[in-house]
């Protein structure tokens, strides 16, 4: 069984030190909650991001691509923050989808990748279609 000190100045000190702590745990709370928030707002954003790519790939793949032009060009556009591959792999394998299907059919076709991620994705690959690419939007466009 533990022994309760007798003095007054230990218990007093104790008591201190139990207050500060309760003050610094409800602060990490504080912190927690803040981030929570914060984190639920970037989900939000995410799923707003999400549904457009869908409703996208919806009415790319019910349309039928023209494979008669002898010229076809191919921009796309990419996230580069963290945890994006949800949006990006769609629209990645759409973009592969089109490019194969409009090489097949003969056409010259050249892609502008918008987007760091998208860039490195393709670089290997399609390195000879890529004519132009966009990878950081705060720096000067090189036409």
């Amino acid at each position: 069984m533990p022994s309760f000190p007798n003095n007054p100045r230990i218990l007093k000190a104790k008591l201190i030190s139990y207050e500060t702590f309760s003050g610094i745990a409800n602060s990490i709370q504080l912190v927690a909650f803040s981030k929570l928030k914060k984190l639920k707002k970037k989900i939000n954003s995410r799923f707003i991001s999400l549904r457009f790519v869908k409703t996208f790939l919806k009415n790319y793949y019910n349309s039928n691509i023209d494979t008669t032009e002898k010229y076809c060009l191919i921009i796309f556009f990419t996230a580069d923050k963290s945890c994006c591959g949800s949006i990006n792999n769609p629209i990645i394998s759409c973009t592969i989808d089109m490019l194969t299907t409009l090489k097949s059919s003969g056409s010259i076709v050249s892609i502008i990748p918008i987007g760091k991620k998208g860039y490195n994705l393709l670089r290997k690959k399609y390195r000879r279609e890529m004519t132009n690419q966009i990878v950081d939007l705060d720096l000067d466009m090189n036409y």
